[in-house]
């Protein structure tokens, strides 16, 4: 989620964190990375609100290592030689052992496990479970989820309806600015909601929570906005 929020604030026309000559307008340049930014509350809140008991903590990050070497051995061959691949492909059948052993797994419906043992997830509830239990009711997630999707991905809100030096060219347009406001403050409420969930499981950290009054670097001074235009001045 940092690295996605830096990436948010790098990509903001008139950023302050970033200094661009010819600023992108478009709301696809933070749609992607508002997305992970959703997702990586979803999975925070799922780990830190995951039963302490050992058993079924041991297969929370089972399950999250099983899939981190499906997605490795799947991925990675033509990158990494054949005998790191086939040690994922070893990995994952030791972790199912270690998985299929826990009285939590145990537990679960046949339709899960068999979900669990296909690799192909992170958690053991489904993303709009997660998001249920993070607070957001079912329509507000499935409308962020799939209308920054449309972004993230080259789907048709991408490239149909664009318009001439407007919409979707990069340009300063109405249509972006409130399309990408619309984004960046679903986004800020998903950071002030997940630091509101880090306190909750980290109690220390609760005094550098203070909202407005929170220290942070304004950026560099080089690119406030008069260093700015002096500079266009000196070129």
């Amino acid at each position: 989620m940092g690295a996605n929020s830096v990436a948010v604030l790098n990509a903001v026309p008139r950023s302050r964190w970033s200094f661009k000559w010819w600023p992108n307008w478009d709301v696809g340049s933070v749609a992607g990375h508002v997305r992970s930014i959703l997702e990586g509350w979803l999975l925070l809140n799922y780990l830190v609100s995951a039963p302490s008991d050992e058993d079924t903590q041991r297969a929370y990050i089972h399950l999250m290592h099983l899939y981190d070497c499906s997605k490795r051995g799947s991925i990675l061959p033509a990158v990494l030689p054949k005998d790191q691949i086939e040690g994922f492909a070893a990995e994952g059948e030791r972790i199912k052992n270690v998985l299929q052993s826990t009285d939590f797994f145990k537990n679960l419906p046949k339709a899960k496990q068999k979900a669990a043992l296909s690799s192909k997830h992170l958690m053991f509830k489904s993303r709009q479970e997660a998001a249920i239990d993070c607070g957001l009711s079912k329509d507000d997630f499935e409308f962020y989820w799939n209308y920054l999707s449309q972004y993230t991905h080259v789907f048709s809100f991408q490239f149909y309806r664009v318009e001439a030096n407007g919409r979707g060219t990069g340009l300063k347009n109405q249509f972006d600015i409130e399309a990408m406001t619309l984004a960046l403050n679903f986004g800020g409420e998903v950071l002030s909601r997940a630091t509101t969930t880090m306190v909750k499981a980290f109690p220390d950290s609760a005094q550098a929570k203070r909202g407005r009054l929170s220290r942070f670097s304004p950026g560099p001074p080089v690119n406030s906005w008069p260093n700015r235009i002096a500079r266009l001045f000196a070129r």
